[in-house]
């Protein structure tokens, strides 16, 4: 199977997904990395989605500040559109979470846990998945 429809299947199945960088075999509390100016989305907790196209930015793009400051800005929804300032495309992971400790933020795409998880599987994906994606577009940072 696929990685994008392992992932679809999870997702119809009521799992959400948290895009990593990394091989993670539990998910602890952090804070977020600036994502947003909302309060909801700066908290200390475990993050993940329902929007498949949202964990495979985070999976797939590495923030790099050794080159300057780097940033990672997404919004819009149909399409989908990620900017990245250093943030080069490579290989990350997916870890499937079962909703359980996971509250959904404003009826987003958004859940967040406040203990730590542990997933129930994990899907490596290349750069290249992001070509199958649907309703998702990459911008150059000069776009801003």
């Amino acid at each position: 199977m696929q990685p994008l429809e392992k992932l679809a299947r999870y997702l119809a199945q009521g799992y959400v997904l948290h895009g990593s960088k990394s091989r993670l075999e539990i998910l602890k509390p952090h804070l977020a990395e600036n994502l947003s100016d909302r309060p909801e989305l700066n908290r200390l907790a475990v993050y993940a989605t329902n929007d498949v196209r949202i964990a495979l930015i985070f999976a797939t793009m590495k923030l790099d500040p050794a080159n300057g400051s780097a940033s990672l800005r997404i919004w819009g929804d149909k399409p989908l559109i990620a900017q990245g300032s250093n943030a080069p495309i490579t290989s990350g992971f997916v870890q499937i979470v079962s909703r359980v400790h996971f509250k959904q933020i404003n009826n987003g795409s958004t859940f967040t846990s406040s203990v730590p998880v542990v997933p129930i599987d994990m899907v490596e994906v290349e750069p290249s998945i992001l070509e199958n994606l649907e309703q998702f577009k990459i911008v150059p940072s000069t776009h801003y």
